[in-house]
Formats: C-alpha cells, structure tokens, sequence
C-alpha cells in the first residue's frame, strides 16, 4: 500500500474487507501432467507440514467450521435457485446430500483429524518451484475442520486436468 502497510480495509457491498498485499509466490502452478504419483507425494507432505505447522493456531476472529454439514448440507443451498424449474433435480440433490450426510455422520469423530484447515488446495493456490518446493497460498476459505477435506480438493483438481 501507499502508506508501506501489507492490510488495508475497504467497504465492500457485504461489509468491510481486508485487503493484504503478498510476495510473489516463486514458481508456477504445479502440473500434473508428469510423474502424478510422485507429485501427489509430494504435495500431500507439504499438506501434512502445513497442518502440523498450524497445529497450535489459534485467533481471535471466528471462522466457518468446516464440518461436515456445512461442506455437504449448506453447500447446496446456492444451487437452489438453479434447480427451481427442475424440482426432481432438485429432489435427488437433496436426498443425496442427505444420505452422504447420514453415512458420513456415523464415523467417530476421532477416526478424522481435525484442525486448521486451507479448504481450496486447488491447483492455482500453491506454486511449485525449480526445487520441487511447494508454497501455499490464498487462504481466504481457511478454517478448522477436517484436514482430509485438504486432500480431497487436491484429487479433485488434480482429475480435472487429465
């Protein structure tokens, strides 16, 4: 910023947000193009360091949780008014949801770790360096929950580009 500051607050239409200005990440967006095992490896230790780095973190500002009802349950609510003149769509939507949301709610809880979460490892929110170093970023949708949650965004991705 002007002021040599990294955090600024703007208003926004839902109310005020932070802007915070950060180095360039060195690399680029990783490619899973080649060797997709090794790369997987690799990406879920950095994962895991991730998670034990933040294993004592803490902070003042409350954050969604990242639990089960609100990835499965509440994550289809948007999809509504999509659906509205699909009302059968809409019905197996729901119905799925719910069932996936039953069968996931009878596991123990401690089967699961649970902690500081990034929640979108997507491919574009990490650059990869010569060296193989990851570096993550864009922790906009952090929070704590259930760590594999960050493991299953990665498979989801890493499929979409085959």
């Amino acid at each position: 910023m002007k002021d040599g500051s990294f955090i600024q607050v703007i208003n926004a239409p839902e109310g005020p947000r932070c802007i915070v200005v950060f180095t360039t990440a060195v690399g680029k967006e990783p490619d899973y193009d080649k060797e997709p095992e090794e790369k997987a490896y690799h990406y879920g230790k950095a994962v895991a360091l991730l998670h034990q780095a933040s294993d004592d973190f803490t902070s003042a500002y409350s954050r969604f949780t990242l639990d089960v009802d609100f990835l499965y349950r509440q994550s289809i609510e948007p999809i509504r008014p999509y659906l509205l003149h699909r009302p059968d769509d809409w019905f197996f939507l729901q119905a799925y949801t719910e069932r996936f949301f039953q069968r996931l709610s009878t596991w123990p809880a401690s089967t699961l770790d649970w902690g500081f979460c990034h929640a979108d490892l997507q491919g574009s929110h990490a650059h990869v360096d010569s060296e193989g170093k990851l570096t993550f970023f864009d922790f906009d949708c952090c929070g704590p929950g259930f760590r594999a949650y960050d493991l299953a965004v990665f498979r989801w991705i890493s499929r979409l580009v085959e």
